[in-house]
């Protein structure tokens, strides 16, 4: 109930542009904000609606990237893994959080669509990545975490069930964790 009075008081500040600067422009924050309320009570028409309604009052140097940042994660949560992996293509990523973000859809995809290989290069890429950026805070430690536990979970021999108990108190006692319901559910075979 909570969610859905804030995405009222968010689908009101964008009618009455009350969520817009001095100049009209809609914060990249507020546009992903207001879709990931949508996405949440899976509002899927009127987030793409959204995300087609406010897209020419994003900030003009970085509107196709907003947009196709944000698509990308609608179609991710429909389910649409390629549309989301053709739309991450197009995608730059100056933000660390984006990139963040972006990589644990990917993660997740190349999981799902059994592409083992190129989930493997991703967790060591962004392991490598996460090294190089130590401004993260506790965001750096739980996406290290979520990529040291995919890399365990891809090592686990079939039907071992001793291993894949140790793995997941590993992943339950270990606090810092990105995705750690995704994690416990491919751990534990669901």
């Amino acid at each position: 109930e909570a969610l859905r009075q804030t995405l009222e008081f968010y689908m009101l500040g964008l009618e009455k542009k009350l969520l817009h600067d001095e100049r009209g422009v809609l914060s990249k924050y507020t546009y992903n904000n207001v879709l990931m309320s949508l996405l949440a009570l899976q509002e899927w028409d009127r987030a793409a609606a959204l995300l087609e309604r406010y897209r020419d009052e994003l900030p003009a140097a970085e509107r196709d990237n907003i947009y196709r940042y944000n698509l990308s994660i609608y179609r991710f949560r429909r389910g649409d893994y390629d549309g989301t992996l053709e739309l991450l293509r197009e995608v730059s990523f100056a933000d660390p959080m984006y990139n963040l973000e972006s990589r644990k859809m990917l993660l997740k995809i190349y999981y799902e669509q059994d592409a083992f290989d190129a989930l493997d290069a991703l967790v060591e890429n962004l392991l490598n990545w996460l090294r190089r950026h130590g401004e993260l805070g506790y965001h750096r430690e739980m996406y290290r975490n979520l990529a040291r536990f995919t890399r365990q979970l891809l090592r686990l021999a079939p039907g071992n069930t001793e291993e894949r108990k140790r793995l997941e108190t590993k992943i339950l006692d270990t606090p810092l964790v990105a995705e750690r319901g995704w994690l416990l559910e491919k751990v534990r075979g669901n």
